[in-house]
């Protein structure tokens, strides 16, 4: 079976000390250049054919290895034959050695270079891509003057533009933007993903990310320190369960929720049947009295009946997974449920208010999904950065031995000992009220159709992001809704289908 985890995730510094030490070895920065070149280039020209552009390119071109990274990938497009000018936005003498003879090399070829002093001097292709390399991964602070004009105008155009490693004024260690800063469609990253792009403000500059390698041997990227790690995608074909000619609705994965309640059946229901959509034999909801009137909502496919401790207890014997939480009102009986449980558990919505307290009473696997703001229920996060907010969870989950989905931009996923996962999915239209409880009914239904906590619970965040992301393409994200994600569900399960 594959590997659960693709890329190590880096801070800035982390990859400039490999790189220094590759150097140090005897590796050559101008065999990564052009190596880099190439790669951003072949990227550029798929985003050019998948997205209908013009074979037009301009580049936006910095003082360090970044800008030689841009006139590389140039040179390359233009014996591709693409029309490609610059813009160098630094006096050609303050630049780094590497910029400079790249700079020849593309003009030796064709390219234009052009060296803009107002903003009136600068005339980028409207129909193809900008391709950003201004500033690279050390840079820190805040862009000024003429550079900050000129990132400032990039935004405010209709233009499509491609990042080299991260975009221009983010932070590459912690994803800050403390000025301007390009925005981009997509972020192509060199050897590893940066923390700047997956973390804080970057996460929304950086657009789409994909990688390219520049040959860096494998043993320096074996030796660089990980923040985190990033979601093989591909497991999860291998991942998804298979339907036995034999199985019945029991054995195809039977999930008892216990949620709802007066005002809120709709988060019960929303889990309900996303666990069925996901692919339950059986789903039945244990519901608070006090949303007997509401019933009329349910979905036709869920077995509903009034929570009783009892009949929990006596269903939970033949269940495969037990989700708990979704629109439910806090009492001490679902704290006893909870402790006496044997089956894989998924806790969500308010019951992550207080079940810290009684994890350690609790025998089975649980896996908590809180999205940020319910995370201060479960670790304390008061002021610390996004960076410090990983180790928190790690600590917790180290500690408590369970799993933790915690959702949002990016979604993280945490387990006991390993590297966490940072999951890029889905898009800002699910940040709309039910999307969670669609996410638990789909994880308590992989849990029950056999995965293991640690596998069901990057799956069906990838799973439910995917959804979210099918949906949206007909919805548009301001429209999206929760049962948007539903209807998308089987789609999202079949776009992952080998």
């Amino acid at each position: 079976m594959s590997s659960f985890y693709k890329e190590k995730v880096v801070s800035a510094r982390e990859m400039a000390r490999i790189e220094k030490k590759s150097f140090e070895d005897g590796q050559s920065p101008e065999r990564y250049m052009t190596a880099a070149g190439l790669g951003i280039a072949t990227r550029v020209e798929v985003y050019i054919e998948a997205h209908e552009l013009k074979r037009q390119v301009s580049l936006l071109v910095g003082k360090g290895n970044n800008g030689g990274d841009a006139f590389t990938a140039g040179i390359v497009l233009l014996e591709h034959g693409y029309e490609v000018n610059a813009f160098h936005l630094f006096p050609f003498e303050e630049c780094a050695p590497l910029c400079q003879e790249k700079g020849r090399l593309f003009k030796e070829a064709g390219g234009e270079i052009y060296y803009p002093t107002s903003l009136e001097e600068i005339a980028l292709y409207k129909k193809g891509l900008v391709l950003d390399g201004i500033l690279g991964t050390g840079f820190t602070g805040a862009t000024r003057g003429f550079l900050s004009e000129v990132i400032e105008y990039v935004n405010a155009q209709d233009y499509t533009v491609l990042a080299i490693d991260v975009p221009s004024g983010v932070n590459g260690n912690t994803g800050e933007v403390e000025g301007e800063a390009i925005i981009a469609d997509e972020t192509i990253y060199l050897g590893l993903p940066k923390c700047g792009i997956l973390f804080g403000d970057g996460y929304a500059y950086s657009g789409h990310r994909s990688g390219v390698d520049f040959g860096m041997p494998s043993s320096y990227i074996d030796d660089a320190t990980s923040i985190c790690a990033t979601f093989n995608e591909s497991i999860v074909s291998e991942l998804l369960p298979t339907p036995h000619p034999l199985q019945h609705k029991y054995s195809a994965g039977y999930v008892v929720c216990i949620g709802g309640s007066h005002g809120m059946s709709g988060a019960a229901f929303l889990s309900t049947y996303a666990a069925l959509r996901s692919g339950a034999g059986i789903v039945r909801l244990f519901y608070d009295t006090t949303m007997e009137n509401e019933l009329s909502g349910k979905p036709w496919e869920v077995i509903a009946e009034p929570f009783s401790t009892h009949r929990v207890e006596k269903e939970l014997e033949r269940a495969g997974a037990l989700v708990i939480g979704p629109g439910l009102p806090l009492t001490n009986e679902m704290h006893s449920v909870l402790t006496r449980a044997k089956v894989p558990t998924v806790v969500d919505a308010s019951l992550l208010q207080s079940v810290k307290p009684i994890l350690s009473r609790c025998t089975q696997p649980i896996l908590l999904t809180p999205h940020k703001g319910e995370l201060q229920y479960l670790v304390d996060i008061e002021g610390a950065s996004e960076l410090e907010v990983l180790e928190k969870c790690q600590s917790f989950v180290d500690e408590e031995g369970v799993y933790l989905l915690v959702k949002g931009a990016p979604t993280l996923f945490f387990q006991k000992g390993k590297d966490p996962l940072v999951l890029p999915v889905g898009n800002p239209g699910m940040a709309t009220a039910g999307t969670g409880d669609v996410l638990s009914g789909i994880l308590g239904s992989l849990l029950a159709q056999g995965l293991l906590p640690k596998e069901a619970g990057p799956v069906g965040a990838v799973l439910h992001g995917r959804a979210g992301d099918l949906a949206m393409i007909e919805t548009g994200e301001l429209s999206l809704c929760a049962k948007d994600l539903i209807k998308k569900v089987p789609e999202a399960i079949l776009s992952f289908s080998t």
